[in-house]
């Protein structure tokens, strides 16, 4: 199993040198790295053993026009720059008639969007026929008018996975849903990677997405519930996008899954 990174460069550059040891894996996200920034750490990850991944928030995959096929040209090339072991994205809607909505937006869980989703395959694969995965965003308040959970849809979708752990756990919870209630049904076999971030909890309790985070206790406990279920598990990934003021903070983290995942 591999172990690293989703890298932000104005959050992990300074530090890459002091934890080159402990990952073996980088994903990199288009949309917050330029192009001299994206030969950097190409030629870091050359040097150092590591394999890269791409994951991306405007190819629009769930969207009833198509997906956006300028975008995903673009993310053809440069996953065949960087030698992408992956390619990544939302399930979601990045765009409305070819406007960018700024973020990616969830969708009701519906069998018509099972069938955009299939309908939108073909013209994916034309980029990306292997390794293709799809994440599961969080969603602070579910969309009224689906007909089945989350977990069901993307089980319907019989498509590999890249499933971020603290995404889901949050819309559990800002939902009141039981986590191991909403997760029934989840296809965990279908598991190629997974994201995994601290948890942000309000004055009042309330769970936030913001990535800012060390891993506590309690992340720790909900990924001791699902570990036994990721059989196919191939790559491990911290994603992290503020406050990291050391080495240390992003060291500790790794420790804490590479314990947890029985990796000594």
């Amino acid at each position: 199993m591999k172990f690293g990174i989703c890298y932000r460069p104005y959050l992990h550059k300074k530090f890459l040198e002091k934890i080159v040891e402990e990952i073996s894996f980088i994903e990199i996200m288009p949309e917050v790295t330029n192009v001299s920034e994206m030969s950097e750490i190409k030629y870091f990850c050359q040097q150092n053993n590591i394999d890269m991944g791409l994951h991306c928030l405007k190819s629009s995959l769930f969207s009833p026009e198509g997906p956006q096929k300028e975008m995903l040209e673009k993310y053809f090339y440069l996953s065949e720059y960087l030698n992408s072991k992956y390619f990544s994205d939302h399930i979601a809607i990045s765009h409305v008639n070819d406007v960018y909505l700024t973020s990616v937006h969830p969708i009701k869980y519906t069998e018509k969007n099972i069938k955009v989703f299939q309908n939108n395959l073909s013209e994916i694969q034309k980029y990306f026929p292997k390794n293709f995965y799809v994440e599961n965003i969080t969603q602070n308040k579910l969309l009224e008018g689906s007909e089945i959970a989350e977990s069901q849809f993307i089980n319907k979708l019989n498509q590999d996975l890249l499933f971020d752990l603290t995404n889901i756990y949050i819309t559990a919870k800002r939902n009141n849903i039981a986590f191991d209630k909403y997760i029934e049904n989840y296809p965990f076999d279908k598991v190629k990677v997974m994201h995994i971030s601290g948890l942000s909890v309000d004055d009042d309790g309330i769970y936030h997405d913001i990535h800012s985070e060390n891993f506590d206790e309690e992340i720790r406990q909900v990924l001791q519930s699902v570990k036994n279920k990721l059989i196919n598990l191939e790559i491990v990934l911290i994603e992290r996008d503020f406050n990291i003021s050391s080495a240390d903070d992003i060291l500790k983290d790794l420790k804490m899954l590479k314990e947890e995942l029985e990796i000594k």
